[in-house]
């Protein structure tokens, strides 16, 4: 049983969109959570860093945990959690990958372990560049991501490389140096 009033702490491991940063989802699913009476009075979050942003193009998984105030019971954390979840899919499009629910306050009390694991951050970016809470190789992860590069990581690249060969070939210094050659 949860009563009303108690503090859930929550951890989702979502993703961003290709215009929102972790952050932006964060504050953007807790404004959600908000609208419906819920309070979010603390929020974290955990990403695979720059180098799953720049091959995934925009999207790309994030580890979120927030500190929920509840308004009314629940027979179960997993309620919430549910929640909780559905802000996330509200605004990403897609439900999140993995969720938990690794402890409650309740009013007046002590916080409790629901039994339930807290979830890792390695991994988070679905590749082995994950977020580690250990150094790891920096070439075996490199090689390892590099070989995981996805369809959006490729169009992204591919993106940027045009608009570079655009703004080189269109640059005043560029037609000039192109015309004293002829």
């Amino acid at each position: 049983m949860v009563p009303a009033g108690s503090i859930v702490t929550c951890q989702v491991t979502s993703q961003t969109t290709f215009t929102q940063s972790p952050d932006d989802v964060i504050q953007a699913a807790s404004s959600i959570l908000a609208s419906n009476g819920y309070g979010v009075l603390n929020t974290q979050e955990q990403d695979a860093g720059v180098l799953d942003r720049v091959l995934n193009a925009g999207y790309f998984a994030f580890q979120a945990t927030l500190q929920v105030q509840v308004p009314t019971a629940f027979a179960q954390p997993t309620d919430v959690l549910s929640i909780v979840q559905n802000a996330f899919y509200q605004v990403t499009g897609s439900y999140p990958t993995s969720a938990s629910v690794p402890s409650v306050q309740t009013p007046g009390s002590a916080i409790q372990s629901t039994g339930l694991p807290g979830l890792s951050s390695t991994g988070i970016g679905g590749s082995a560049s994950g977020v580690t809470s250990q150094a790891t190789s920096g070439l075996s992860s490199l090689t390892s991501t590099l070989g995981n590069i996805g369809t959006y990581g490729v169009v992204g690249i591919a993106a940027l490389a045009l608009i570079l060969v655009l703004i080189v070939g269109f640059a005043p210094n560029t037609r000039e140096v192109a015309r004293a050659i002829r």
